[in-house]
């Protein structure tokens, strides 16, 4: 899979990711459909990680997103794993749920997670262990 997107650098202290990516993914969506992103978070360390949004393998909407001004973002290119995916589907209320209880995220370190959200409230969360 080839993904194309904005990278910003997140804090993960506390869960305060929660807000941080919904304010991007608010500023991301407030210019393209919901349904054509995803979101792809990877680069773990104590405190933070990188998440970028962007599109997989289909980039009608991709001068769109290289012409976002975030501050503190960058565009960015990479190729992630086609196989060895694990996913969890639910309603994008249960995200905390889902990391915690589903994919035991405070004693599993992730290569690379992708978020895919809709406009009825759904998400996909698949993980790269």
């Amino acid at each position: 899979m080839i993904f194309k997107g904005i990278r910003i650098k997140v804090s993960c202290s506390n869960w305060e990711q929660i807000k941080i990516l919904g304010e991007f993914w608010d500023e991301i969506t407030s210019k393209i459909d919901i349904n054509k992103l995803v979101g792809v978070g990877f680069g773990w360390d104590r405190d933070c990680f990188d998440y970028a949004i962007g599109l997989i393998d289909s980039f009608d909407e991709l001068e769109i997103i290289k012409n976002f001004n975030i501050d503190d973002s960058e565009y960015i290119e990479m190729n992630l794993p086609d196989i060895g995916w694990e996913t969890r589907t639910g309603k994008i209320s249960d995200i905390q749920r889902i990391y915690e209880e589903e994919f035991d995220c405070y004693n599993i370190k992730f290569k690379y997670e992708i978020e895919r959200f809709d406009d009825k409230g759904n998400c996909k969360i698949s993980v790269l262990i």
